[in-house]
């Protein structure tokens, strides 16, 4: 992933300049040869222009980003907050890298990375439960829903990985000084 995100961020490549081969390692479930080695073109879109200040950093998110209080506008985040050993952690530092008023986009499934991992121990909240930490740390959500999407699969395969997502915004709202 980061090596996709470094080439599409840092080169200006044209519309369908690429292509990659995407299924072609896994052989299960396959109906056709040519499903398997379908070339997808790369990008699709062009990615050029932007003045916006963006971040991808490889390392643990709670180490690479502890530093960086109140220095953010938007933080989107997109099949990420399940991959927290300690979700607890994430929303309070997602919630001190927002300066106030700065909105927190979310999206994907609660399918918990380190659940049920002995030497792992992790925390597991409901989307309830999130919804209660969110308040807590002075987070607003301001819109939520639950869809269905699919990820990074062939739609080609005989085998369909759907997953009901929650997506929300969420606002840092100013504390109250009395």
């Amino acid at each position: 992933m980061l090596l996709t995100a470094e080439m599409f961020l840092t080169r200006h490549l044209k519309p369908n300049e690429m292509h990659v081969c995407p299924f072609a390692l896994p052989f299960s479930n396959t109906v056709r040869l040519e499903d398997q080695f379908r070339k997808v073109h790369i990008p699709d879109v062009m990615i050029e222009g932007s003045t916006a200040d963006f971040s991808m950093v490889a390392g643990d998110f709670l180490e690479v980003y502890e530093d960086q209080q109140e220095e953010w506008n938007a933080i989107v985040t997109c099949y990420f907050i399940d991959t927290a050993k300690n979700i607890v952690r994430y929303i309070e530092l997602i919630h001190a890298l927002l300066r106030t008023g700065g909105v927190w986009v979310n999206t994907g499934p609660l399918l918990y990375h380190f659940e049920g991992h002995a030497k792992e121990p992790s925390i597991e909240l409901s989307v309830e439960e999130i919804r209660l930490l969110c308040k807590r740390v002075g987070l607003e959500i301001e819109h939520e829903q639950f869809g269905e999407s699919t990820y990074a699969q062939n739609m080609h395969s005989m085998h369909q990985t759907v997953y009901r997502t929650w997506s929300f915004r969420a606002r840092k709202v100013a504390v109250n000084v009395q």
